[in-house]
């Protein structure tokens, strides 16, 4: 059982109502609304409370309740409001934090009354930071509870941490926090300490990670112009496309040709990155199929060619689709090549054997005339193995809508 204020608060109603008399209409009253709340749902609709943490407390006090009302006595719940004078609300709060301090101190020694009653809550107090305080003797180090799991908390791991004024609330905080557990050390963060990327770029990869990458949008929410020397932003619309203007936008939905050209550019730029890490490794040797750029820039990369073997979308493949690759000529043979031609992946690694290796080699031949004599096995008789790997643009938080 988590122990939260409402744990704490249920769990005080509970006692009061098995201290109540019967025969006698018993009020019980407390400055806590969420309990109060809870109850009543709980008791209206007990199949809405299945998922709650605290379910079994809830159980415990409608089994009270019900008790009475079976015996005929009558019972009142009441929510008064806290810090007003009222007086039994003062010394209860009075009485918790002296409950408090003794449990913090060791001293105090309680059960869990929504299991059975005797599950002891010893060592489950609540967490605790150290602080500092002035006493006679001069300032002095002593351990206190945090008031709660929210702000509280996240006050005390401020030092710790050093996470400074940062807004944890925020949905980019949520975002980075979620995929910090698949983080790649010390890959992952490896370009902030990059001699190689000016300090501008870094800035900009930062606003981008945290949203304030400047749009339209932004200006417009601001009432400030776009750009220097422009009027205030009237509306949200991107100055290119004219489309909703947004950082996401920007970087990937811009429907505008010199946008869409710098995204095919970035894409191919990525994927030759990651054909030059394939080339240092294991398949380095085998022949590689990518489609990320004109021929003569890719063969100093190690790339054999950018059209797929015929081997790979065979003859009765094309036939399934309407095309019929052994016309001759006319739109059938036509159909054919196109078919071939369009399905390419921006990179497919097909095994080869070292001979194979010195056979085929790297060319400009961008059709991929070189690689005809391929077939779907290898010399000794075993399936030739074939990967393919597609590269696309998502946000870093985001990666799974890509998958």
């Amino acid at each position: 059982m988590l122990n939260t204020i409402n744990r704490a608060e249920l769990v005080a109603l509970l006692i009061a109502l098995k201290h109540c008399r019967p025969g006698v209409t018993e009020s019980r009253a407390t400055d806590w609304k969420c309990s109060v709340q809870k109850i009543g749902i709980h008791l209206r609709s007990p199949s809405s409370t299945v998922d709650d943490c605290h379910r079994p407390l809830l159980e415990a006090i409608g089994h009270e309740l019900m008790q009475r009302a079976q015996a005929g006595d009558e019972t009142i719940l009441l929510k008064v409001k806290s810090h007003m004078g009222i007086h039994g609300n003062e010394m209860a709060d009075e009485l918790a934090n002296e409950a408090a301090d003794e449990c913090c101190m060791g001293r105090h020694f309680d059960y869990d009354l929504s299991n059975d009653y005797t599950q002891s809550l010893r060592d489950k107090y609540w967490l605790q930071q150290t602080i500092q305080v002035q006493t006679a003797e001069g300032p002095a180090e002593t351990r206190a509870c945090i008031s709660d799991l929210d702000d509280s908390l996240r006050k005390a791991l401020h030092d710790k941490h050093k996470l400074g004024q940062s807004n944890q609330k925020s949905l980019y905080f949520q975002l980075w926090d979620k995929v910090q557990p698949f983080r790649v050390k010390p890959h992952s963060d490896a370009l902030w300490t990059m001699p190689s990327i000016p300090e501008s770029h870094k800035r900009n990869i930062f606003k981008h990670r945290t949203g304030q990458t400047w749009n339209e949008n932004m200006a417009f929410q601001r009432h400030v112009p776009y750009m220097p020397g422009q009027s205030i932003a009237m509306d949200t619309c991107c100055p290119l496309c004219r489309g909703d203007d947004s950082q996401g936008h920007i970087f990937g939905s811009c429907m505008h040709p010199d946008m869409s050209k710098q995204y095919i550019a970035r894409h191919d730029k990525a994927m030759r990155t990651v054909i030059q890490a394939f080339t240092k490794g294991q398949c380095g040797s085998h022949c590689l199929i990518a489609d990320v750029g004109k021929i003569a820039g890719l063969k100093d990369i190690g790339v054999h060619s950018k059209r797929v073997p015929a081997f790979v979308l065979p003859g009765r493949l094309l036939q399934a689709r309407g095309l019929d690759p052994t016309v001759g000529r006319g739109f059938l043979q036509r159909g054919a090549a196109d078919t071939r031609s369009k399905m390419r992946p921006d990179m497919m690694i097909v095994e080869m054997t070292m001979a194979e290796q010195q056979q085929y080699l790297r060319h400009d031949d961008s059709s991929g005339s070189n690689l005809t004599a391929l077939t779907p096995l290898m010399p000794d008789g075993n399936p030739r193995s074939i990967k393919i790997v597609e590269g696309g643009y998502c946000p870093d938080t985001r990666y799974e809508e890509k998958l």
